[in-house]
């Protein structure tokens, strides 16, 4: 039981730690997000191939960083000028993403859920093969 217990409190704990990094600003996007479109600055394909942009919301301008997603072209058919289409927090309109936050969101939840699987089994077994806990 207790082997169970510290498993719960172990999930529990990677979900909010590492949910709460990327999930909240995914489901607003999702929920509100506001689409538009930017304009390509500059690719960085050693920054886990995303491209900078910027993009006008209320007349000030804003910038983002990361990889594209659809409908957007992959990084390697972008060029710095180029257009993009973005969705970006009416409420905060400094969170963007370049394309559909949807599959961003199922992937963030895939990703999260397999470490709420994968970490705390692999801390407990070892633990429970180590009779430390």
């Amino acid at each position: 039981m207790k082997w169970a217990i510290l498993w719960l409190v172990i999930a529990a704990t990677v979900a909010f730690v590492i949910g709460s990094l990327n999930v909240p600003h995914f489901y607003r996007l999702v929920m509100s997000g506001v689409q538009a479109k930017a304009t390509v600055l500059e690719l960085t394909p050693q920054i886990h191939g995303s491209v900078r942009y910027e993009y006008l919301v209320g007349g000030r301008k804003f910038e983002g960083q990361r990889a594209p997603w659809r409908p957007n072209p992959p990084m390697e058919q972008i060029k710095a000028g180029e257009s993009l289409e973005i969705y970006y927090d009416p409420v905060s309109p400094a969170i963007s993403v370049p394309g559909d936050p949807k599959p961003m969101l199922m992937n963030e939840l895939i990703s999260v859920g397999m470490a709420c699987l994968l970490v705390p089994t692999a801390i407990v077994f070892t633990l429970r093969k180590k009779k430390i806990a």
